[in-house]
């Protein structure tokens, strides 16, 4: 699911099963952001894993190092950039 104003910003997160220690986000379009806020959230809600990340203007793409801070689990991840919020769900298994 992805909540934009623009079809052709669609999120996609790989590798999806993860093992919890890198993701990649990519989008359909350029970011028009330099800043990224990425959350990801257990199923009940609580955030596990909070992170900002600086982004390249015009980019479609960057890595998310999160060095096994999440347990195996389905979570969703929500990445808020200026205007524009995505949600997607992620599987993590090792």
């Amino acid at each position: 699911m992805s909540i934009s104003g623009d079809d052709q910003n669609d999120m996609v997160i790989f590798p999806n099963p993860n093992n919890g220690r890198t993701m990649r986000f990519s989008f359909g379009g350029s970011v028009n952001a330099t800043n990224a806020t990425i959350e990801f959230m257990a199923m009940n809600g609580s955030i596990v894993v909070h992170r900002a990340v600086r982004l390249e203007y015009g980019a479609t793409s960057f890595t998310l190092d999160l060095d096994g801070d999440l347990s195996n689990g389905i979570y969703l991840a929500r990445v808020r950039m200026g205007e524009r919020t995505h949600i997607q769900r992620v599987v993590v298994q090792e």
